[in-house]
């Protein structure tokens, strides 16, 4: 747990200052990074299958951090407890959410194709949307996202609208709500790392930051951020279920009005190396497989130090263990 704690970290240190200044027009850049992070335990997991730990990393015994793992072995029973409770009590909320959305698509009564493209001819008739007693428009449904619409969509202006449905296209045509349900998984599983929280978080935001930037793509200039500075005041008290997992345009809508604003007045935006982020990022955990952090104490050595010499010994003369 030490060994993925601390790679997880090193992974979300890169990703964060790569990210920390990404324009909307490379949101999606950005949060493909990010979701690297979010998915790290599972490349720590494929990179172990396949490569053996060359060096463990153990501490040296008389040092602090021998005496600090003797400890944490000590209350290991304890801290597992702990553990499985939080992570337990994480996915229990999971799964209400999961039922909770697959109960509103359930609810939802689907609006015809033909009356939406009465008002937005450009609307792709593939994507399915309904209207259901929600306060916000989301993108619910893993498998097969939908678009839910507030009951009282047919009193929005057609701009307003428009904005709306751009905005949550792009939700489905990249399966936002797929990825926000790892997000929480992977949460649940590493909820006392609170570089898991920050990574989902980021994963959310250049999501909604993403399909802002493509919807805004299809109107004129400026005309996306007005449009939703108008919808952010009637959204303005609306709540969506705490455990509902899906992707919205009510999230965060003050801060990305701002974003929008300020890429505006910017004008075109530089490129950023984000790809070279996610390369590192993968690079860097690969490798790390390699490493192995271990608990257990070993006598030092003045030319090793922490590191554990009967396995660099055993590797350096491709002896077999036991011999």
């Amino acid at each position: 747990m030490i060994d993925a704690s601390v790679k997880l970290a090193v992974a979300a240190a890169i990703a964060w200052l790569m990210t920390r200044r990404v324009p909307p027009a490379f949101a999606s850049a950005a949060h493909r990074t990010w979701a690297v992070v979010v998915l790290s335990p599972l490349l720590w997991l494929g990179a172990e299958a396949f490569f053996s730990p060359a060096v463990f990393v153990r501490p040296a015994a008389g040092t602090a951090s021998a005496d600090l793992a003797g400890r944490l072995d000590a209350l290991w029973p304890l801290i597992a407890a702990v553990y499985l409770l939080g992570a337990t009590v994480l996915l229990l909320r999971i799964l209400f959410g999961v039922v909770a959305v697959n109960s509103l698509i359930a609810r939802a009564r689907r609006v015809p194709a033909s009356e939406l493209r009465a008002r937005m001819p450009e609307f792709p008739e593939s994507v399915d949307v309904r209207e259901a007693a929600v306060s916000v428009p989301v993108t619910a449904g893993f498998v097969r996202p939908v678009i839910v619409l507030p009951a009282g969509w047919r009193n929005f202006k057609v701009r307003g609208l428009t904005a709306i449905l751009r905005h949550e296209a792009a939700h489905v045509r990249r399966r936002d709500s797929l990825m926000t349900f790892a997000c929480a998984v992977f949460e649940a599983l590493f909820w006392f790392h609170p570089a898991m929280w920050f990574a989902g978080a980021r994963v959310r935001w250049f999501a909604e930051l993403a399909c802002d930037a493509e919807a805004a793509r299809g109107m004129a200039t400026g005309e996306y951020a007005s449009e939703l500075l108008a919808l952010a005041a009637e959204w303005r008290d609306a709540k969506r279920s705490s455990y509902a997992i899906t992707a919205g345009a009510a999230s965060g809508v003050g801060r990305r009005i701002a974003v929008l604003i300020d890429d505006l007045e910017r004008g075109r935006p530089r490129r950023r190396l984000l790809p070279v982020a996610a390369l590192l990022i993968v690079t860097l955990l690969m490798l790390g497989s390699a490493v192995r952090v271990d608990t257990n104490v070993r006598p030092s050595s003045p030319f090793l130090g922490d590191w554990d010499h009967e396995t660099l010994h055993r590797i350096r003369h491709a002896h077999p263990p036991g011999h």
